[in-house]
């Protein structure tokens, strides 16, 4: 098949009708005029219209009608039908989501950040040995009058010691 026969055949069926606009009649006339095998396509088509305009429809009749549309409105229910949507996963709220992350962050800063020292490093461990041997032990046998005194500041040094 020629290029010029690919582009005029598919507008064949048209032709005949003059439903082309006048440029591609042109063309095809044209081309019709030079190639027997599309000019022998056309008539095959013409002749196929000509023996079904012969044949006359019968009316299917009121029945038919009824029930053509009965089952076309069944039809057309089925199609539009949207599919169910299948749940894909854990579906949850997107505020219960923040909460579990924001709280999985605060655990995750809890443990790795200052609330967690451990003795691993030589910094915190004589930081921790400072802090041991400067604790106030309190001694509850005694009573609550003495250790008042012992735990009261000491008076501010007066002038008189302030000059030697």
């Amino acid at each position: 098949m020629k290029w010029r026969c690919a582009l005029v055949q598919p507008r064949l069926p048209a032709f005949p009708d003059g439903e082309l606009n006048p440029f591609w009649r042109w063309v095809i006339a044209a081309h019709l005029k030079v190639c027997p095998e599309c000019r022998r396509e056309l008539e095959e088509l013409t002749e196929v219209v000509r023996l079904y305009q012969a044949q006359p429809l019968a009316d299917p009749g009121e029945a038919f009608w009824q029930e053509f549309n009965r089952e076309l409105h069944v039809r057309l229910a089925q199609v539009n039908q949207a599919p169910e949507p299948q749940p894909r996963g854990l579906r949850l709220p997107h505020y219960v989501m923040g909460a579990t992350a924001l709280a999985g962050v605060l655990a995750l800063a809890v443990y790795l950040g200052p609330f967690s020292q451990t003795a691993s490093s030589p910094q915190v461990a004589q930081r921790l040995e400072t802090s041991k041997s400067q604790e106030v032990t309190l001694d509850l046998d005694r009573p609550r009058a003495q250790r008042a005194k012992a735990a009261a500041p000491a008076p501010p040094p007066v002038a008189a010691e302030r000059s030697l």
